[in-house]
Parts: C-alpha cells; structure tokens; sequence
C-alpha cells in the first residue's frame, strides 16, 4: 500500500531540510490508530553539530482537538547536541 500524501509530503520536505538520512528505525504493527512510524537520523558532522532524530507517520492522524473537532497534526524533531554512537540511537 502506498504511503499516505500527507507522509510523502514530510518526508521529502525533511529531505529538502535536512538532506538524506545517515540511517532510520521503523516501528511497524503499534499501537493504533498508527500502523507505522519510522524515525530518520540525521548524525551530527562533528562534535560540535547536533543529531536530529525525526518522525515521519504521526501526521497520517489528526490530533484531537478540547473542543471535539479535528485538531492539527504533529511530526516530532529530537535534537541532541554532538555524535551519537549507532548503537544508541536505537535505545
């Protein structure tokens, strides 16, 4: 099944923000309403940079709203200054 617009969308505008990932984690089969997240890396250049962890699948589902109507809908961005080692990203 192809990926929702809205997943495309944010995806490529992320690339266009942040060129291509060094490496990404996907959470498939969570819990509902999301089938799928997956998390882009993008590792810092040096010590003084900062690695950004993104989400891309949370905005496939809007956000509720206090008032009952449909709310917005929200990516994460994580941000962690300096290199963060490979086998910690995922932990």
């Amino acid at each position: 099944m192809p990926a929702p617009v809205i997943v495309r969308d944010v995806f490529h505008r992320l690339q266009e923000e942040l060129g291509e990932e060094d490496a990404g984690i996907t959470f498939e089969n969570g819990p509902g309403p999301l089938d799928r997240i997956d998390i882009m890396v993008h590792r810092a250049a040096d010590s003084s940079g900062v690695t950004v962890f993104t989400t891309v699948g949370m905005s496939v589902e809007s956000m509720p709203s206090r008032d009952g109507r449909t709310g917005g809908r929200a990516e994460l961005r994580l941000f962690r200054r300096g290199h963060v080692e490979p086998q910690d990203e995922v932990s």
